[in-house]
């Protein structure tokens, strides 16, 4: 039997979803900027976009979901499992460019190599094992490190559905049950290195530079922190892959099901709130709110009017080229904010401005980048890929 290529695949809101994660994010960094905030009773704008880190942990849910529904297919149909070589291939062609030309042009600038421990923070973004380190983890451009924890979830995916074929298991309550403890086991590994490194390790290889850090950087942004994350993800793909006919059956509860999930994760962003929901070191009010990000998932391709809006402009067209807008955005801001300064202007006393002409720019390059350079790259590797 021929193995299953079909890798990459559309499924309705979901590129709508992907642009509101990556305008929470360019939404945490425009705070950071610009200090903005209104309050409006129980409800604060310094709070909502403090957390649309929120939106990393949708992009984390969003892998998880897509990338593991071939898989799904696949193991409940009793077929191979989708080529191996035409995933890793795919993956590659989506991330490794752009990210590579963007990381060249960085180094360039900043002259990372002539700081103390250049050359290792340059080779550490080059294998995506940055997140692994205090010094290295948020050097560059910070919105890099869930890059590094991306490549890594996708190195782990294909060993979990192997994993999941040896052991028979197929899309079930008892897979998905497998897979909350994994997510609790995980995140007991997680707590633990927490509690465990009481002081500052230097990195072996240089004394000056710190590796781990009593709840640093590099404990904050490890894979353990966020593998959950995913394996939500990968969890609502299981139950959509269960019960395909669920989506004609019940449009309603679907519907209504999308819009509590979102105004909950509204509110408790704006409040200040997501950790209500969530567990001790837990990232992003886990297990709680990654779980409403779930159902957000889960519902939006099977609820009508939810799934129009995010098809609808501006959310689709973003949503294409949401990965050149996580990529530009903060250079563009940092930009941006510079120049304000050099005409004597101060990015929060001009917020609006400030915001308006970072997005524009950001943009603008996402959109000549998906067009110039991902796209043709990505239909040269579909091309190859679907002839073997």
């Amino acid at each position: 039997m021929a193995r299953d290529t079909r890798l990459d695949h559309n499924i309705a809101g979901l590129d709508g979803l992907r642009a509101v994660a990556a305008l929470a994010v360019f939404g945490v960094h425009f705070g950071q900027f610009t200090g903005v905030s209104l309050v409006a009773g129980p409800f604060e704008l310094r709070s909502l976009l403090e957390n649309g880190e929120l939106g990393v942990a949708l992009f984390f849910v969003l892998s998880g979901f897509l990338l593991s529904t071939p898989f799904w297919h696949a193991v409940r149909d009793g077929k191979p499992l989708p080529s191996f070589r035409a995933y890793a291939l795919r993956r590659a062609a989506r991330i490794l460019p752009l990210y590579y030309l963007v990381l060249g042009v960085l180094i360039a600038l900043y002259g990372t190599w002539r700081y103390p421990g250049g050359w290792w923070d340059i080779a550490l973004h080059a294998v995506f094992l940055f997140d692994f380190t205090e010094f290295s983890v948020q050097s560059i451009n910070p919105p890099f490190w869930t890059l590094a924890v991306e490549m890594q979830f996708y190195l782990l995916l294909p060993i979990l559905f192997v994993c999941l074929r040896r052991s028979g298991l197929r899309p079930s309550w008892a897979a998905i049950a497998w897979l909350a403890l994994g997510c609790v086991a995980i995140y007991a590994i997680d707590y633990g290195s927490f509690q465990w490194f009481s002081r500052a390790v230097a990195w072996p290889f240089d004394p000056r530079l710190v590796w781990i850090r009593p709840g640093g950087a590099a404990l904050t942004y490890s894979l353990p922190g966020h593998l959950p994350h995913f394996l939500i993800g990968v969890g609502a793909a299981a139950i959509a892959v269960m019960r395909p006919d669920r989506e004609r059956s019940r449009p309603l509860l679907f519907e209504a099901g999308f819009w509590i999930a979102a105004a909950v994760v509204l509110v408790l962003a704006a409040t200040g709130s997501v950790d209500v929901l969530g567990v001790p070191h837990g990232r992003y009010g886990l297990p709680g709110v990654p779980l409403l990000i779930g159902l957000l998932v889960y519902a939006a391709p099977r609820a009508t009017f939810a799934r129009r809006v995010l098809e609808a402009f501006p959310l689709r067209p973003l949503g294409t080229i949401s990965y050149g807008i996580y990529v530009f955005h903060y250079p563009c801001q940092f930009i941006t904010a510079w120049q304000l300064h050099v005409h004597g202007i101060d990015a929060g006393s001009a917020w609006a401005t400030f915001g308006a002409g970072s997005l524009a720019a950001t943009i603008v390059l996402a959109s000549l980048s998906y067009l110039l350079f991902e796209r043709p790259i990505m239909r040269f590797v579909r091309r190859r890929t679907a002839r073997a």
